[in-house]
């Protein structure tokens, strides 16, 4: 198998949340395709989206190594399908990305965040040698306002695991199997697609889902403690980080982006306060039960905006 050359693949996560996209980028460099992030959420019609998991049924902005029916909409201009699997235990997964890597394809997937911290985090696995598995990290803690070189921070971001500790960085408790995401080729497809309008219309059936879950939030209970981690915070933190890729890419800046930016600052105080076991005060669960509601708005405002660019965009192509 012919090893890569990882200093001309990797990518710098330059935002909150993006590694994902990050890592799909380097995918796509693995196949001769050059993209970046910006690139890939900024000129896609759905650059982001509210979204069931369907195996939690619980909310996510993420689109990516969760399923691939979303991102393919993305990737398949580029003539690539993306493959994603869960395998049934993560022996069979640590066999499976064995084979992948000795078949010749890289892939993507995530691992525990360091130190306990919450959350997941994407990384890319481009061979497999000498009995270990070497990856990408397009983070590691780096400083996203510096612009790095790859000889600059080799160290950190360059992976390198045996069997055993690559098992231990993505199986997290009782053996949590990651998904793993591959690329195919395939004919390049119409982004004007079935595919598109379908992802529309599950995110809608989200937003439904996003509202029954959240309208009548007591932050004073175990239970919205509950709802807030598994549904606010990751459509927070998610569509927030998209939005703001996508504002950049468009070279503008929208009161949505404003407004999450805010409401993710309130999500994270509550978080603050409930973990050091203190009170939640009428004024915090006033503020966040309001954001809720002007959220709900501002949502659908994200949905009717992605509509309006694609027919915008139909009539300026005709």
């Amino acid at each position: 198998m012919k090893t890569r050359n990882r200093a001309e693949i990797w990518k710098q996560q330059k935002y909150n949340n993006s590694c994902a996209w990050d890592c799909l980028s380097m995918l796509l460099n693995t196949q001769g395709v050059e993209t970046s992030s910006l690139e890939l959420v900024g000129s896609s019609h759905i650059p982001y989206q509210i979204r069931l998991h369907p195996e939690e049924n619980r909310l996510s902005a993420g689109m990516l190594v969760q399923g691939d029916r979303n991102v393919n909409a993305v990737v398949g201009r580029f003539g690539f399908h993306l493959n994603s699997r869960r395998l049934p235990t993560i022996t069979d997964y640590i066999s499976h990305t064995r084979d992948t890597l000795l078949n010749g394809d890289a892939f993507i997937t995530n691992i525990k965040r360091p130190d306990n911290i919450p959350g997941r985090h994407a990384i890319v696995i481009t061979d497999f040698r000498d009995s270990r598995f070497l990856g990408l990290d397009p983070d590691c803690r780096l400083d996203r306002t510096i612009e790095y070189s790859y000889s600059d921070v080799e160290e950190i971001v360059a992976l390198e695991f045996t069997e055993n500790e690559f098992m231990n960085a993505v199986s997290g408790e009782d053996e949590f199997v990651p998904l793993l995401g591959t690329l195919s080729p395939c004919t390049p497809q119409d982004p004007e697609s079935t595919l598109l309008q379908d992802i529309f219309k599950k995110s809608k059936k989200a937003l439904e889902f996003y509202v029954s879950e959240t309208k009548d939030l007591d932050f004073r209970t175990e239970e919205s403690i509950s709802i807030v981690y598994s549904v606010l915070k990751p459509v927070v933190l998610d569509l927030r980080t998209a939005i703001e890729i996508r504002d950049e890419y468009l070279n503008q800046k929208s009161e949505i982006a404003s407004f999450l930016r805010v409401f993710e600052s309130e999500i994270l105080q509550f978080r603050r306060i409930t973990k050091n076991g203190k009170a939640i005060s009428e004024e915090i669960d006033n503020g966040l039960r309001d954001s809720i509601q002007r959220s709900y708005t501002i949502l659908e405002e994200h949905l009717s905006f992605e509509t309006y660019r694609k027919e915008i965009e139909a009539l300026t192509t005709a």
